[in-house]
């Protein structure tokens, strides 16, 4: 009889276990259908604006080429020799093809420096990205020198990492001129991703890896490994930087931190006889009339980073100009650039397709042709 009670009890948390198992099974499909429903919208929403005008190779490839890599002193840069159909990474980690180090006689050299928006994140092809267009719109012009842009945007660049660019590798390369387009990093970096100043936009990721201990990181990685567990790891996470998002402030010290940076550059580039130019990039949150699509977009922004990031880019903007003055070199006002174009230009709060691209290579062109030297680099002649 206990012998048969026995079996019995066995039998019953034999079955008991199978029927817990099947419900985990179960439950691990529902969640993966969920998990790839959410994932599809979450696409969807995202890619909204951008898939107007870039494809899902296009997107697929620029987010390849810029699985960034840790490297001294800069923090972090694109993987160099990076190749595909829409995006190349030559062997200095710049877009584009390759360039000697040594500069060709009778070329004037120019380098473009900033963060993913001087890459050209938008454009369908390095042929399209902005330096390569003003590049084209040069050498159409030049009756003189070759001219040549080399592509040296470091996607989620800040001022910091572009003034440890410049002194460290760009001026061995012996540029004439060095466009510094920036200031979106830097001011909505300072608010939304890590307030003190001159840190870079994923430094606290590579922080966090330093500091995280292998019993924890491998618990992390088994606990994601489980739908379940993964889905409230998730939840948790979008919770903490929805609690942040709603916790957001202005940073005054990042623009000062964004302006003292500029003057560096600016300073170093003017001691070693090359020409700077500083632009303030465009951003949606300044076009007069955006389209319904970039209406979208804005209205999908947090909504209280607009009435903070705004006043913030006034006030370097103003800064800028008056820094232009007194340290006499050549300042571009880009933030409404696309005020007369009243159809879709941006497919996020900063980055545009080919058709912004060529607008920002024409108004650089245009400003280029202006300047005191561009007489004799461009047409011979010095009067």
């Amino acid at each position: 009889m206990t012998q048969k009670k026995s079996l019995t009890l066995s039998k019953k948390i034999l079955f008991a276990f199978v029927v817990v198992v099947l419900f985990f099974m179960l439950l691990d499909r529902c969640l993966k259908v969920f998990e790839k429903i959410a994932e599809k919208a979450r696409e969807n929403k995202e890619n909204k604006a951008i898939s107007a005008m870039l494809s899902p190779q296009q997107i697929a490839e620029y987010r390849a080429a810029t699985d960034l890599v840790v490297v001294p002193y800069l923090a972090f840069r694109m993987k160099p020799n990076f190749h595909s159909h829409t995006i190349n990474i030559n062997s200095f980690g710049f877009r584009g093809a390759e360039v000697s180090k040594e500069k060709p006689e009778g070329t004037f050299r120019i380098i473009i420096v900033g963060g993913s928006g001087a890459m050209g994140y938008g454009s369908s092809s390095d042929e399209t990205a902005f330096p390569r267009v003003l590049e084209k719109l040069l050498n159409t012009e030049s009756r003189n020198k070759k001219f040549e842009v080399i592509n040296a945007g470091l996607a989620s660049a800040i001022s910091a990492q572009e003034l440890v660019l410049i002194v460290t590798e760009l001026i061995d390369l012996k540029p004439d001129m060095v466009v510094i387009f920036d200031g979106f990093n830097d001011i909505v970096g300072s608010v939304i991703n890590d307030r003190r100043p001159n840190y870079p936009w994923r430094f606290e990721m590579i922080e966090k890896a330093l500091k995280v201990s292998p019993t924890k990181l491998f618990l992390n990685k088994r606990l994601k490994n489980f739908r379940l567990t993964k889905l409230i790891m998730n939840r948790l996470e979008e919770k903490r930087k929805a609690e942040s998002i709603n916790k957001l402030s202005s940073n005054p010290a990042g623009v000062d931190a964004y302006l003292s940076n500029i003057r560096k550059m600016v300073r170093i580039l003017r001691g070693l006889g090359i020409e700077p130019v500083v632009i303030l990039q465009p951003n949606l949150y300044f076009k007069k009339d955006p389209s319904e699509d970039e209406k979208y977009i804005l209205a999908s922004e947090p909504p209280a980073l607009q009435p903070i990031v705004k006043p913030m880019f006034i006030n370097a903007r103003e800064r800028l100009a008056e820094m232009a003055k007194s340290d006499k070199f050549a300042f571009l006002d880009f933030m409404a650039l696309y005020d007369p174009y009243p159809d879709t230009i941006f497919f996020d709060a900063v980055h545009v397709g080919d058709r912004g691209q060529a607008i920002i290579a024409s108004a650089i062109f245009e400003a280029i042709k202006g300047f005191p030297f561009a007489k004799e680099n461009l047409y011979g002649s010095k009067e």
